[in-house]
């Protein structure tokens, strides 16, 4: 990249790197997916430990290309060809990144990975069946109320008896990613959290104003008297032929 002669030979040579980075990538992808889908297959197990160790050293390695994109002298050109929004994008990728924090991203990956596999490891006796969480959310909506209730006290259960090492992951990918921040020179995650989700266009003062928004002009407070209820509500009544409520809605 350092080397081209023009923005059109840069670019050229952008799209070939583009194409080795999408294949890696993908690579990375189809891991996570069937990792995720069965925690306990020992080939993807493997390979999900492997990417949890290589993945932040490729992406520092990624970092370093991108940074000659960022301060190339054809930057005009290639914002025509790639668009400005993947400059900010790669501006953000550079207030988020450092190799020095690798061991960091190392340590929050397997954290991240051991917190799935407890997840995924639950084994919920239900009705006769044995469930994992994702088989039991039917039931949390189910429309027979004593069923809900039945399947919460089951996935409260699951989460009391494994309180202990939840408070752990927790605990300590709290003090990483805040490690990791300051590291980064800011104050807490939250700025670097913005950062790594490619918040290009709007910050957390922002998203702030936006809930306070919603908060005064949408939500129905608490607080509200009730009697002003009425410039909101329209109730609605359903009577059957003797006269009983049966039934009720708001419109």
């Amino acid at each position: 990249q350092k080397q081209a002669k023009s923005g059109e030979e840069q670019f050229v040579i952008h799209k070939k790197a583009y194409s080795l980075i999408d294949k890696a990538v993908t690579q990375m992808t189809i891991c996570e997916i069937r990792h995720s889908g069965d925690t306990a297959d020992e080939f993807y197990e493997k390979e999900n430990d492997y990417y949890d160790e290589k993945g932040p050293e490729l992406e520092e390695i990624m970092l370093r290309y991108s940074k000659t994109l960022y301060e190339s002298p054809f930057r005009d050109y290639l914002e025509e060809k790639i668009g400005k929004v993947a400059f900010k994008n790669i501006e953000l990728k550079i207030k988020s990144m450092d190799e020095k924090i690798i061991p960091l991203m190392q340590e929050e990956n397997n954290l991240a990975t051991s917190y799935h596999k407890l997840i995924a490891s639950a084994k919920i006796p239900f009705h006769g069946e044995v469930l994992n969480i994702s088989l039991l959310r039917k039931y949390l909506t189910d429309s027979d109320r004593k069923i809900r209730k039945e399947a919460w006290g089951k996935l409260s259960d699951f989460f009391s008896e494994n309180s202990e090492e939840l408070d752990r992951i927790y605990d300590k990918m709290v003090k990483n990613r805040t490690e990791q921040a300051r590291q980064m020179g800011y104050e807490n995650y939250v700025d670097l959290g913005y950062c790594r989700m490619n918040r290009n266009s709007y910050d957390k003062d922002m998203v702030k104003n936006f809930r306070e928004q919603v908060k005064k002009e949408i939500v129905l407070h608490n607080h509200m008297d009730y009697r002003n209820l009425k410039e909101y509500l329209t109730l609605t009544y359903e009577v059957n032929c003797d006269g009983i409520i049966v039934g009720k809605g708001i419109v």
